[in-house]
């Protein structure tokens, strides 16, 4: 009988301290919650195929060199780096659903063929612009100050949270592009790049005239427009007043830039916001033959899900899949 009291009184204990260590307290004195239930751990065929041993070998931008690391290990620096850690915490699962993704579509595309030279032999790497943002967790905790414990917690739910789920249409990883903020829609593929893709299209993302910069301004003197142009089509000429050389763009269905006359030459929308260095190709472009004024809105290239997009819905009570599902059309997510 003491001995059956005694194995009462040890486990007791060790459920308590559980869940005592399931709650800690942040920098800022806040508590962080306990993860949600688990998920099942069970990944797909695909994954455990692409990442035998779990692991993904990245080349560090920085440092030039290759390491290896836990698939989720990744993944939480990839959401640091391309996500506020304070939005809501169903905005920050769609985009680790949707960063999951595109690692996978572009993991498998090299496994067929061959890893870019940019990777020096990795699957991935840090540059943004060729594959997606990083930053090691504890660059993003120093960056994130007292609210390291909160924001890493949120970042590590995220990821949990939606364990190996990733999008695909018709049993094929989608290519799961996402950007900064939208003008108030998407933009399709091939506004933006060359090829269509049904489940990139241009789909209604919201009003965000309310958000800090969704409206920027730029202003160039004429002579610099006209030189910068002239680095992309050196026949290009103006004429004597460059106002008479601007036409009116065409816009996308999303209500960017698509291509646009200036003298005798016929640019993209996306190239003009490239040569300028403007957040987006939703622009308008006027001159007083002095200088010349953009009003640029939203952020990014306009393709796939808008993060600020996502926060907003996310705001309003929608899930994750819920997100997901607007912004990539006709896609399942699974596991």
């Amino acid at each position: 009988m003491k001995k059956t009291i005694f194995s009462i009184i040890v486990l007791a204990s060790f459920f308590a301290f559980l869940a005592t260590s399931q709650s800690n307290t942040n920098r800022a004195g806040g508590t962080i919650p306990a993860f949600s239930p688990d998920v099942s751990i069970s990944q797909s065929n695909r994954i455990a195929t692409l990442m035998p041993n779990g692991q993904i070998s990245v080349y560090l931008h920085s440092s030039g060199e290759v390491v290896y690391m836990d698939f989720d290990e990744y993944l939480a620096g990839v959401i640091a780096a391309e996500m506020p850690a304070s939005f809501e915490l169903d905005a920050i699962r769609a985009q680790a659903v949707a960063a999951r993704s595109f690692i996978l579509y572009r993991m498998q595309i090299y496994r067929e063929h061959a890893a870019p030279s940019e990777h020096n032999g990795a699957d991935s790497c840090t540059n943004f612009a060729h594959c997606v943002a990083w930053i090691s967790m504890e660059d993003a905790r120093e960056r994130w100050g007292d609210n390291a414990n909160y924001y890493e917690w949120r970042i590590r739910e995220a990821v949990r949270s939606t364990s190996g789920e990733y999008m695909t249409f018709n049993g094929n990883v989608v290519r799961a592009f996402f950007f900064a903020m939208s003008n108030g829609w998407t933009e399709n593929v091939e506004d933006v790049w060359s090829e269509a893709i049904p489940y990139l299209r241009s789909v209604e993302s919201g009003n965000y005239d309310d958000l800090p910069n969704f409206e920027t301004f730029a202003e160039f003197s004429v002579e610099e427009f006209v030189n910068r142009l002239r680095t992309e089509r050196p026949n290009l000429l103006v004429g004597e007043a460059l106002s008479t050389a601007l036409n009116e763009p065409n816009r996308t269905a999303g209500g960017r830039v698509g291509t646009i006359q200036i003298g005798n030459q016929t640019f993209r929308g996306t190239d003009i916001r490239r040569v300028f260095g403007l957040r987006s190709a939703d622009f308008d472009i006027s001159t007083d033959d002095e200088n010349v004024y953009f009003t640029v809105r939203g952020f990014g290239h306009g393709v796939g899900m808008s993060q600020r997009g996502a926060n907003r819905l996310a705001q309003e009570g929608m899930g994750y899949r819920e997100i997901l599902k607007i912004y990539y059309t006709g896609i399942e997510i699974v596991r």
